[in-house]
């Protein structure tokens, strides 16, 4: 639900349309850098440094300023990598 409800909110607000950002063209992943974790590219910032920033509350514009040489872009290819990943995920089953 949560899922769907971002993808809306996602096309409305962002304009981003049906096929949302590209993550590739700014996600990498080295396993010399960073222990092969997905960062944004030619940085040491990691995708999950950015979502915790995000879940932790801090605005785009916060983020922005703690790391000046990274775009809004780069922060919703972030976004689009993790619900990349979380969709093609199986879902939970409860108990």
């Amino acid at each position: 639900m949560f899922l769907t409800r971002y993808l809306a909110f996602r096309k409305k607000h962002w304009n981003l349309g049906e096929k949302g950002m590209n993550y590739q063209e700014r996600i990498t992943a080295n396993p010399n850098v960073m222990l092969g974790k997905p960062v944004i590219k030619n940085t040491r910032i990691t995708v999950e440094l950015i979502l915790r920033k995000i879940a932790g509350g801090y605005s785009f514009d916060e983020i922005l300023e703690m790391y000046s040489h990274i775009t809004k872009e780069d922060i919703l290819a972030c976004v689009s990598y993790a619900v990349s990943v979380i969709e093609s995920e199986d879902t939970l089953q409860s108990a």
